[in-house]
């Protein structure tokens, strides 16, 4: 979703989690520095919850990075791949593997921010092969996308849950709401990711977590 990536590779950007839990009014925050690696955006938190990672944990997310550039480097294809990779939840994807899961309905023209877009809907197909946690969460959202006029750029997506999300028949884990928001931002050079909005209900084991998260995007000074 990255356009120019060769012009974004190699600079930093930090990204800013404040998670605020129903209830509470003291937002939990987690930090992240990104790099982007033949156009896909990989992501290692140094601050979980208002914490500073552990040296351990740090060494176990800095060898998950270097498992996922493998994995790019194993799918890609060249100038073809640019901009068509994506990291869902430390799985390598292609853009048109994640399309084919999903019906297309072309909504009409809007302008977004200034700019001519090709509003789409989106909805989960029926009887797709669900083999994965992230087949799983696919296979339940639906939503709206805004695609760039002329480049087909994507600037913004909109999605829900359509059902709840059970994983191991909802004993280990139960997504019962999940509602978002997803927006990029030209930058000089490049679009990059700018700011995410999500709603969540979920439960892991005998965890309950109920709130907002507002994640934004930045260059590292």
């Amino acid at each position: 979703m990255i356009a120019n990536p060769n012009v974004l590779a190699g600079k930093s950007y930090i990204s800013r989690s404040d998670w605020q839990r129903a209830g509470s009014n003291d937002p939990q925050v987690s930090m992240a520095h990104i790099t982007v690696y033949k156009s896909v955006e990989l992501e290692q938190e140094f601050i979980v919850n208002g914490h500073r990672v552990s040296s351990g944990r740090l060494r176990q997310l800095q060898d998950r990075v270097a498992r996922i550039r493998q994995s790019i480097d194993r799918d890609w294809r060249g100038q073809q791949s640019n901009g068509r990779l994506l990291d869902i939840d430390w799985q390598i994807w292609t853009i048109g593997q994640v399309c084919r899961r999903f019906d297309w309905r072309w909504l009409g023209n809007q302008a977004l921010d200034g700019r001519p877009a090709a509003v789409f809907s989106f909805q989960p197909k029926r009887q797709v092969p669900v083999r994965n946690r992230v087949d799983k969460f696919l296979a339940s959202m639906a939503g709206r996308v805004w695609l760039e006029a002329g480049t087909g750029q994507v600037m913004r997506v909109e999605f829900h849950n359509l059902r709840p999300v059970r994983y191991g028949w909802g004993i280990l884990a139960v997504f019962h709401q999940v509602q978002g928001v997803f927006s990029l931002a030209r930058l000089p050079g490049g679009w990059f990711y700018h700011r995410l909005w999500l709603k969540l209900d979920e439960r892991e084991l005998w965890h309950h977590w109920r709130g907002t998260v507002v994640k934004i995007y930045q260059p590292a000074k």
